[in-house]
């Protein structure tokens, strides 16, 4: 494990990275994995959008509706 970050922050990158690429599909694995380090709901509910401006609208509609899906 590389030192820096914590598990649940580590867990927010990938969360984030995977929003940003449009790997959508991959979620799931990941926000199970978030959610056992901690992650809220909350915490992931601005990724989205801040993604959409570096990364389109496109890629982050997908992750928060693939998000909403699984916290619900």
């Amino acid at each position: 494990m590389r030192p820096g970050l914590t598990p649940r922050d580590r867990s927010l990158a990938m969360m984030i990275a995977l929003a940003a690429l449009g790997q959508s599909n991959f979620l799931p694995v990941y926000l199970g994995r978030a959610i056992e380090h901690r992650l809220t709901q909350e915490e992931f509910g601005g990724a989205p959008a801040h993604v959409a401006f570096y990364a389109g609208w496109g890629a982050a509609i997908q992750a928060a509706i693939t998000a909403k899906a699984l916290f619900t």
